[in-house]
């Protein structure tokens, strides 16, 4: 007799893996569970339990609830299956008793004691991702357990306390495989006093989520990464107070000749700390190579896209810029750096205010962009979230207001934004002076009067959607003529780059798969 297709094992796992199971958080590391519907096709049958069994184990995270009411016999029994462990204080010590895999590729431990953690690591050689904790007191004996992870690629250091550079590099110096270093929540990290003894890293990418007052080891430390590519920084409270740029330049351009990136990590809309524009600018000296650069700004200055076109223009592909301020230059500036780097792959102008003047968007166009390989576009900041003026404005509107200075006064603070008023002026007439009707888009409309009425028709023909899947009809019905104008003038701008996919233009995407590659 055949066996049913349904009953194959290569057929049940390979379904398996498409399982909602584990989805990464957000903003803590770690994951949400929710096994219900692997659960439903371990029931099934008994050859889709089996099969399916390693699956329910592959991630194990000690902080989820439903995981902390299993009885740890149970654990035991399917700890072998264990691939992707995350163990808390609160738990540690009665899991890692009972672990026995031997095939884990990513252990996670927090405020975990290194003494029980260590024979855990000793055993899984597999190891690719660790993230642990460490001090001056259990820094070799996790050294010794490193020596045993030939495998290892990623590693992220927690907490250390009063420690030198000569731990880091003596504890590391072995690991001849690891390529990304992250420390985090360090004080008091020391520079070492004698650095040529010092063994190399093979580092390629080092994180930093400390405050740099309280260690002034970080700079010297890229003096034993001649292999660094990447430097990431995490913005967090007071991370770049008394920053050492110009130290940190003068290491990266003596030690690191293979540097490219720099980024630095945002999460959500807060930022607590920014670099100067002055240390900024001794970044960009820090290499000769500057490939891709992330990093919120305060505001996009001629000093700082100056300094950065002069010495990287013919080799930046990723450039993501996120404002906290607008000045009345920024998109002239963004066109500067559009119109000088023809290597550029990605560009992002994100601001970070809600109150624009729409006219500078013109800057954008000045002359003509250079960027040929351009597969990503991403710009904001020409027109304010509508729902905000709306609420002022329907109090004009629907309020008799007879107080001639009150009206100007509601005007006047309706003229710093958004586009969507627009639709309002026929009404708004009612209530003002002739002389007071000058729109913060009256300049985009002097030079750009009528916007092409087939211009959503003529991109839905060349391939391109938009995010809410609207009809030509409906995009070019809800969208402001502002709008409309930006969208044609991007678009003619981008007809010499065939390879680009998407386009974010404030609150409206377009994107295609269909490339026309040239």
């Amino acid at each position: 007799m055949r066996d049913s297709p349904i009953d194959l094992v290569e057929l049940i796992y390979r379904i398996g893996w498409f399982v909602s199971l584990w989805e990464r958080r957000p903003d803590f590391p770690g994951y949400t569970f929710d096994p219900k519907d692997l659960i439903a096709c371990l029931q099934v049958n008994r050859t889709w339990r089996r099969t399916l069994t390693p699956l329910l184990w592959t991630v194990y995270d000690s902080s989820v609830r439903i995981l902390q009411h299993v009885p740890p016999n149970l654990t035991q029994t399917y700890s072998s299956y264990f691939r992707y462990l995350i163990l808390s204080q609160a738990q540690a010590s009665s899991i890692l008793a009972h672990v026995q895999s031997t095939h884990l590729r990513e252990l996670t431990l927090f405020s975990v004691r290194q003494q029980e953690s260590v024979g855990l690591i000793k055993r899984n050689p597999w190891i690719t991702n660790l993230t642990i904790g460490i001090t001056n007191h259990t820094a070799k004996l996790l050294g010794e357990a490193l020596e045993s992870l030939p495998k290892l690629r990623v590693l992220s250091l927690n907490g250390g306390e009063d420690l030198c550079n000569s731990w880091i590099t003596e504890l590391l110096g072995n690991v001849s495989g690891l390529e990304e270093l992250e420390l985090k929540d360090f004080e008091e990290l020391r520079p070492c006093r004698n650095p040529l003894q010092q063994p190399f890293l093979s580092v390629t990418k080092l994180l930093f989520s400390s405050p740099w007052p309280m260690n002034p080891g970080f700079a010297q430390l890229f003096r034993f990464c001649p292999q660094l590519e990447s430097l990431v920084f995490e913005s967090s409270r007071n991370v770049f107070s008394n920053f050492p740029a110009e130290e940190i330049s003068r290491n990266l351009r003596e030690c690191c000749s293979k540097f490219k990136s720099l980024q630095c990590l945002v999460k959500g809309e807060l930022v607590y700390s920014l670099l100067d524009e002055d240390d900024i600018c001794y970044m960009f000296q820090s290499t000769q190579c500057l490939v891709n650069f992330d990093m919120p700004i305060r505001d996009l200055t001629p000093k700082f896209c100056q300094t950065l076109v002069d010495a990287h223009a013919a080799h930046l592909e990723t450039v993501r810029i996120h404002l906290r301020r607008q000045s009345s230059d920024r998109f002239l500036m963004a066109n500067k750096i559009l119109a000088s780097c023809p290597q550029l792959t990605v560009f992002e102008l994100v601001a970070g205010s809600q109150i624009y003047y729409p006219e500078d968007i013109l800057g954008l166009f000045e002359q003509p962009w250079r960027c040929t390989n351009l597969r990503e576009l991403k710009l904001t900041g020409f027109q304010t979230h509508g729902h905000v003026l709306e609420r002022r404005v329907a109090f004009l509107l629907q309020t008799n207001v007879q107080n001639e200075r009150v009206k100007k006064d509601l005007w006047n603070s309706m003229k710093m934004g958004a586009d969507w008023l627009e639709t309002q002026e026929e009404d708004l007439d009612l209530f003002l002076d002739d002389t007071d009707t000058t729109t913060p888009w009256t300049w985009v409309y002097a030079k750009h009067p009528d916007p092409d009425p087939t211009l959503y028709e003529s991109l839905a023909s060349r391939g391109w959607t938009n995010s809410m899947d609207y009809t030509p009809a409906e995009m070019d019905k809800r969208t402001s003529r502002l709008n409309k104008i930006v969208h044609q003038l991007v678009f003619e701008q981008l007809s010499d780059s065939p390879r680009i996919q998407k386009v974010t233009l404030e609150h409206d995407t377009f994107s295609r798969t269909h490339l026309r590659i040239v």
